[in-house]
């Protein structure tokens, strides 16, 4: 299994960002946004984040002419394992998971001998609060907004209700701020995430009426949005990943499995690691292959390192564990009651989670 970091990676697109405006590029951009952007000499440049809107996603709901699938120039690869963790930090920063150390909704921290979710700065099962700011002092991040501003080209972001800054309460309302701060002239580049689609999946399934719904919904507005733009600015519309329907398998239900662990699993319910006494690394393989080998490929951490599954990077072994479990099938493994009820989910290595889209607008779609 290998991965792709170059021209066709989700990567690219923040390394043209970052090339754009005269900031290093760590990895290959993409020779189509550089292109657009070079020749339209935006004033502005907005990277839209849908979070879990991926190819397979538009597809499955939107009609062929609609706005975003008529928009769409190019399908890229997401990054592995393929999780909001992940992908939007590598996003943001233009570096990759094996750069940032930032892999999955549940890292272990060592010195804090806990599972804890690095962008919530709280326990997974402890709920200890650890701080938003958490992450600073053990995974600090150069981010590329934060970059800009430095060099003196003035740069911000748009959340939903719980980000900072410029909050906002639903997807309409970020589209109405990046409007807003793109016409003042004073912005040239813009960050926008929303996620409300992810959680509707999560939920429902992605075939789900409320999937269907929503993404709708989305398309409607981007076409809005394009015929409002001010002038002169360029508009990236991407996602993080995908989603597939998934059939929950209760991890409890094998306790001699979790018997074998120093602790509980940590990242994602489809790219599980796990951190084995080192007396029962030969059993714990033996007996997961026994009960799981059939939807899951367990690879060492050492191997996915050395195949760049993560992209180059530095040595951020110590929260992959000892071996990694990536979901071949439908399945995902839950350790919780409410983890069991969840319909939609990503994280492994298929086309339906991994493939996400570059959509580029502009002022000449209006």
């Amino acid at each position: 299994m290998n991965w792709e970091y170059g021209e066709q990676s989700i990567v690219s697109i923040a390394s043209s960002v970052r090339k754009h405006y005269g900031l290093e590029a760590f990895s290959p951009s993409n020779p189509t946004l550089d292109r657009w952007m070079n020749e339209n000499r935006f004033d502005c440049v907005v990277l839209f984040l849908v979070d879990a809107m991926g190819t397979s996603i538009l597809k499955k709901h939107l009609p062929e002419n609609a706005f975003l699938l008529q928009n769409l120039n190019q399908e890229l690869v997401s990054v592995f394992p393929t999780a909001t963790t992940a992908a939007t930090t590598a996003v943001r920063t233009g570096r990759t998971p094996g750069e940032t150390g930032w892999f999955g909704w549940c890292q272990y921290f060592e010195e804090q001998n806990d599972l804890i979710i690095p962008f919530l700065g709280k326990g997974m099962y402890s709920e200890k609060n650890y701080g938003r700011n958490f992450y600073e002092t053990v995974l600090p991040l150069r981010l590329t907004v934060d970059e800009l501003n430095e060099a003196g080209i003035p740069a911000t972001s748009v959340w939903p209700s719980w980000g900072a800054p410029n909050p906002c309460d639903d997807i309409s309302s970020v589209m109405d701020k990046v409007i807003e701060l793109a016409g003042t002239k004073r912005f040239r580049h813009i960050y926008a995430y929303w996620d409300l689609l992810d959680t509707i999946m999560h939920r429902n399934g992605t075939c789900s009426v409320q999937a269907r719904e929503e993404t709708l919904r989305i398309n409607q507005l981007f076409e809005q949005f394009a015929s409002a733009l001010p002038k002169g600015t360029g508009v990236i519309i991407t996602a993080d990943h995908g989603q597939l329907d998934v059939r929950n398998i209760d991890l409890r239900t094998y306790p001699d499995l979790l018997a074998c662990l120093n602790h509980l699993p940590s990242m994602e319910a489809r790219f599980m690691a796990f951190s084995v006494k080192p007396e029962a690394k030969e059993r714990f393989c033996s007996l997961f292959e026994s009960c799981l080998g059939k939807d899951f490929l367990l690879l060492s951490s050492e191997e996915q390192i050395d195949a760049g599954l993560f992209g180059k990077g530095k040595d951020h072994s110590h929260y992959l564990g000892d071996f990694i479990a990536c979901s071949k099938s439908d399945a995902r493994l839950a350790l919780t009651d409410s983890s069991m009820s969840v319909a939609g989910d990503h994280g492994s290595f298929l086309d339906d989670e991994k493939m996400i889209p570059m959509i580029l607008v502009d002022n000449a779609l209006q």
